[in-house]
């Protein structure tokens, strides 16, 4: 990935480290204030349609 992504959800920074897309789970890693809480997977439906636009699997 050459640009790194992020989004805010729940009032967490999640910044996408890496995007599967055999099995469609982008691996995050979740901050709030600047601070690192945890290392987290969601499913490709789950995130924001910006993000979509930019990882799109089917290229």
């Amino acid at each position: 990935m050459k640009e790194e992504l992020s989004f805010i959800q729940n009032g967490l920074l999640m910044k996408i480290i890496s995007f599967n897309r055999k099995k469609m789970v982008a691996d995050l890693k979740c901050y709030k204030e600047d601070k690192f809480i945890k290392d987290s997977k969601i499913n490709f439906a789950q995130l924001p349609k910006r993000i979509k636009i930019i990882l799109n699997p089917k290229k």
